[in-house]
């Protein structure tokens, strides 16, 4: 079967990123121990299943589901767009949500409330998903009305993101260091803040709408030809627009929500599957780059949490010290396409 061998050595490669995630971190764990620990269960309450079952687990899950669900996104856009820079950033969803956190991190002194306000951990995800929301009804509101070609849409995201951005600098300005200190740190990606409860609303969101993706590719397939050129071949361009707005704005919005913003990993990793496959055929490109994401963003966790750091280094620290040079390789070595 064509690329098998390909989507074999990454699956074994996120199976084996999976079991060091568990292993690793400020206290390494043997595999004896791991085993263990996963065999008491999560409501075991003794120290090594607790460390695994209610830290390590989560996080390392939360990797894979990011990792796919941003990598997916940036595919999506890209195609759509047929620009090779666009990425899960680009239509100024992300950049929202992060208003969104904002707004509920430093809003409250602003308006008078207690700090309760700004440490409730649902409540900023609430903030911040609702944040995504709102940018993606002006999205769509905005396109509806000034029509739906992918350069307006470009545009329009900017714009919307320059917008976002200025607003959480005012913000920012005026914020006691304590609510600033604490909006940077989600800034800079988070995976440790999520717990089972909110892996059981982010799982089941980005397998829905990684699950529609998949459904798109034959009309991404189409689409790449050319809108002119698809419209001839019977696709529906107008409906598929609409559909992957919608899909990578779902991903990008709510992985931002409970994760904090990921940088580049939506924009290199699909250049990299791409180079991998040496193919543009969805029906394999999707699955192999949400794949690859997740095994790429779960190295990045690695990293994060290696032995002998004290503390652990933000995501977005890592999967950006990586991301931006693989991206000026790909610039210098291989024209973009």
């Amino acid at each position: 079967m064509m690329h098998f061998n390909q989507f074999f050595s990454l699956f074994m490669a996120l199976l084996l990123l999976f079991a060091l995630s568990l292993a690793l971190g400020s206290s390494p764990i043997s595999i004896s121990q791991l085993w263990q620990g996963l065999s008491l269960g999560p409501q075991s309450t003794e120290g090594l299943a607790s460390i695994i079952w209610q830290l390590r687990l989560p996080r390392s899950l939360a990797a894979i589901l990011a990792g796919a669900g941003l990598s997916v996104s940036g595919l999506l856009l890209q195609t759509f767009f047929r620009n090779p820079i666009a990425g899960p950033f680009v239509l100024g969803i992300s950049s929202a949500a992060g208003l969104g956190a904002a707004l509920w991190i430093m809003g409250g002194s602003l308006l008078g409330l207690s700090s309760f306000w700004a440490a409730s951990r649902w409540g900023l995800l609430a903030a911040a998903a609702s944040g995504a929301a709102f940018c993606l009804f002006i999205l769509l509101l905005l396109a509806w009305r000034l029509g739906q070609r992918p350069a307006h849409l470009l545009l329009m995201g900017l714009m919307l993101g320059s917008f976002t951005n200025a607003f959480i600098l005012f913000l920012q300005y005026f914020s006691p260091k304590e609510e600033l200190q604490s909006f940077i740190f989600w800034s800079m990606g988070d995976l440790n803040r999520l717990g089972w409860s909110e892996l059981a609303l982010l799982t089941p969101l980005v397998f829905f709408a990684l699950f529609l993706a998949f459904l798109l590719a034959q009309g991404l397939n189409i689409w790449l030809l050319g809108p002119t050129e698809a419209r001839s071949l019977g696709l529906n361009t107008s409906r598929l627009r609409w559909q992957i707005l919608l899909i990578s704005s779902l991903l990008a919005g709510g992985i931002t929500a409970f994760c904090g913003p990921i940088g580049f990993v939506g924009m290199a990793v699909p250049h990299l599957a791409r180079l991998i496959l040496g193919s543009q055929r969805h029906q394999v490109l999707l699955p192999f780059t949400a794949l690859l994401g997740a095994v790429l963003l779960l190295a990045c966790q690695i990293l994060a949490q290696l032995p002998g750091l004290e503390q652990l280094l933000p995501i977005n620290l890592i999967s950006s010290l990586f991301g931006a040079p693989f991206l000026l390789f790909l610039l210098l070595t291989k024209p973009l396409d």
